[in-house]
């Protein structure tokens, strides 16, 4: 909110912000055992499955619709507090819905590999990056002051990460993925100066 893009447009940031995180955390976690996937480590992203980083986008979009639809409704009308209750249901509903797009458009397409696959998320991905970049230059930066724990919540969760990746010499297995960390952590410094500078 703070950036000032349309309102239209903040659910696709929002969706891009979740799974910025997610895209250096992930390949990184599952090599330290914090939890596993089902497939080998070349597969999909470094290991990931696509459709975890796909879903990470549309749990986000799914609720930040719904969720910015009613917090301007209740602008309003102060009688919409009872919709914060329909929230997660609705939400819940639009990611069932994205998940099973997801799997009718790989089978559709013929995607049977997690490699193959990783095709729908980055073609998303881009879309969504897309549509924000065509908003970037009419959005209109709030003056509004912005508690910035979570922000350096999220630099420090990239900058554990990112030490890992060396320590633990990932790097010798997947250097790409060391080019991603540092774009990933590069974002987040580009974003916290656009959201906590006056």
């Amino acid at each position: 909110d703070r950036i000032g893009l349309p309102v239209a447009v903040r659910p696709f940031l929002d969706a891009l912000l979740a799974v910025w995180i997610d895209l250096a955390l992930d390949a990184i976690a599952i090599r330290l055992k914090y939890w596993t996937w089902i497939i080998p480590l070349n597969e999909g992203w470094f290991g990931v499955p696509p459709a975890n980083l796909y879903a990470w986008m549309w749990v986000a979009f799914c609720y930040s619709v719904p969720a910015r639809l009613i917090r301007s409704l209740m602008k309003k009308e102060k009688r919409w507090y009872f919709e914060y209750f329909v929230l997660p249901a609705v939400s819940y509903l639009g990611l069932l819905f994205a998940m099973s797009s997801f799997g009718v458009i790989a089978n559709t397409l013929g995607l049977r590999t997690q490699n193959e696959r990783l095709v729908i998320f980055l073609s998303l991905f881009l879309l969504f990056l897309f549509i924000i970049l065509i908003f970037w230059k009419h959005s209109k930066r709030s003056s509004e002051s912005l508690t910035p724990v979570w922000m350096w919540s999220r630099l420090a969760i990239h900058i554990y990460f990112l030490i890992a990746y060396f320590l633990f010499g990932f790097y010798t297995e997947i250097p790409l993925l060391g080019v991603i960390a540092f774009a990933a952590l590069g974002g987040e410094i580009f974003f916290m100066k656009k959201f906590l500078s006056a």
